[in-house]
């Protein structure tokens, strides 16, 4: 009898020992599983830094390319600025223009006497339009060097009758030794003394719903 019991004892503590073991291996198996995540994981974490780390050198890389980009573009601009404003401007009170840069913003600045001042409230309408002219024949050049033409559309809005006459004359007299051509249209008729080559009016009877006419007033 004692050895039927103690052999019953050793049937329920081996069947106690086995279901204990199970429960080891599942929990081996789960701690496996967590254990290949974690270095999945860890994996996924370094190719992550290493990312990161190539992207912080490619966003250096663009932002020092921009800088010197931008340096270059505006030196260049600069340069033919430096060549085409005696032919776009013709007195001696601003004897420079040229375009100064910052982190944020583009400034125009004239040389008027020696010293630089910027151009937002310090120069009249004529003399304003004759500096966005350069710059608009300045970045033309820069951006097209084979640029036959200039094209500008309603060049005298905002310029007082002084300006609009100098903006003529320099459409008649200076502006044919810069480009081939140049295409103004607007509805001023003041600046039909800057014709220098051929131009066209366009008429249109609204109220009747006409047709537009186009009459060359010159060849």
């Amino acid at each position: 009898n004692e050895a039927r019991i103690s052999n019953r004892e050793s049937e329920l503590l081996l069947s106690a020992l086995k279901g204990e073991l199970e429960l080891a291996k599942r929990n081996l198996a789960l701690l496996k599983e967590r254990a290949d995540e974690m270095r999945k994981r860890e994996e996924e974490a370094a190719e992550l830094r290493d990312a990161q780390h190539i992207a912080a050198a490619m966003q250096k890389s663009i932002s020092e390319t921009q800088v010197r980009l931008r340096a270059e573009l505006i030196g260049s601009v600069n340069s033919i600025l430096g060549r085409i404003w005696g032919k776009v401007y013709p007195y001696s009170d601003f004897s420079e223009v040229r375009v100064d840069a910052n982190e944020s913003d583009y400034v125009i600045v004239a040389n008027r006497h020696g010293e630089w001042i910027a151009i937002e409230g310090n120069v009249s309408g004529g003399e304003r339009a004759s500096m966005a002219l350069a710059l608009r024949i300045a970045f033309s050049i820069v951006l097209a060097p084979k640029m036959g033409m200039l094209m500008l559309d309603e060049p005298t809005h905002n310029l007082d009758e002084n300006g609009v006459k100098a903006l003529g004359e320099i459409f008649r007299e200076k502006l044919p030794g810069i480009v081939g051509q140049a295409f103004v249209i607007t509805h001023d008729e003041q600046l039909r003394e800057g014709a220098s080559g051929r131009l066209y009016t366009f008429t249109r009877d609204k109220a009747g719903n006409a047709p537009t006419c186009v009459s060359p007033d010159f060849a």
